[in-house]
């Protein structure tokens, strides 16, 4: 899910778990540089702009552009 950057985010938020992550220790920061050994498929797709979101599991990969990502949330 890429949402607006802010501060020195990026905006990207990726979980490898098939359940959407919940709780105040849910999301860990990672550096863009440790992508490569973390999550090395997402590489190519990390330059789409906001409201973009993408699906990568094991022979199927699936990119799509969420107007609702857009809207402020509240």
């Amino acid at each position: 899910m890429h949402e607006q950057p802010f501060s020195n985010m990026t905006g990207w938020f990726l979980w490898t778990e098939e359940e959407f992550p919940s709780g105040d220790d849910a999301w860990v920061p990672l550096h863009v540089s440790h992508t490569p050994e973390y999550v090395p498929a997402a590489l190519p797709y990390l330059s789409l702009d906001v409201g973009w979101r993408l699906q990568i599991a094991p022979g199927s990969e699936d990119v799509w552009f969420d107007e609702g990502l857009l809207k402020p949330q509240g």
